[in-house]
């Protein structure tokens, strides 16, 4: 880990309250459940990211309903050919 910076983040009383409740029923310090918090938040805001690039991408291509239709008869001729074992 490299070199590690302090904050200082003022918060109300509620909010005071419940980062005390939580460090201590997790045997941690505040600032861990501070620096938790901030790691899960993060993660959340680049995984909406990319959930709203890859929603964004898939509106820019329009669907082709040929190809839909071709990989359906292709994905068909393949699995008929292939044996399938039944067991009972």
């Amino acid at each position: 880990m490299g070199k590690q910076h302090v904050i200082q983040v003022p918060v109300d009383d509620e909010v005071y309250a419940s980062i005390v409740a939580l460090a201590k029923k997790s045997g941690s310090s505040r600032a861990e459940v501070m620096r938790e918090a901030f790691i899960q938040y993060n993660n959340k805001v680049r995984e909406d990211e990319l959930d709203r690039r890859y929603r964004k991408g898939y509106s820019n291509i329009p669907d082709d309903v040929e190809t839909g239709e071709t990989q359906v008869l292709s994905a068909g001729k393949v699995l008929n050919k292939e044996k399938w074992d039944e067991k009972k």
